[in-house]
């Protein structure tokens, strides 16, 4: 039953919404639907003006609300429509960025470990040590 509005303008309306976990998930709908300020709710990048949201966190039931940053930081990941990524970063070094809130900038064997683990799923194997200037927006797309 989450509702939010921007001034006068209802975004969302008494939504609720059930997803499964371990999955990538695409929500699609017209421009201005709210997709956007709905995830940004979820991940608490807007505050919760009215309903619950809660996820699944080691088997159990956690209120946004009340879930610790970190805990919420290790459960949700949000990447927002614009990505406008600064520097000289080569893929795998952005891929560590996602493992962030388990190494606090003290990456361990394990954290390359998952680092890899991804560049295998995503079959980026071919991108991991370019830089992100160089790839195509196709290419940056994927990796982001």
């Amino acid at each position: 039953n989450i509702s939010h509005h921007i001034g006068k303008q209802q975004i969302l309306h008494n939504i609720t919404l059930s997803l499964p976990s371990a999955q990538v998930i695409a929500l699609i709908g017209p421009n201005g639907a709210g997709k956007s300020t709905l995830f940004s709710v979820m991940a608490r990048l807007q505050p919760l003006q009215s309903g619950q949201v809660s996820f699944a966190v080691d088997n159990e039931e956690r209120d946004i609300a009340s879930c610790h940053a970190r805990t919420l930081s290790k459960t949700v990941a949000m990447l927002g429509q614009d990505n406008h990524v600064q520097g000289r970063l080569r893929v795998h070094e952005l891929l560590m960025f996602g493992r962030y809130p388990y190494h606090q900038g003290q990456p361990t064997a394990d954290d390359q470990q998952k680092v890899q683990e991804i560049i295998e799923r995503f079959e980026l194997a071919p991108l991991a040590e370019r830089f992100l200037s160089t790839l195509s927006g196709g290419q940056r797309q994927r990796v982001l």
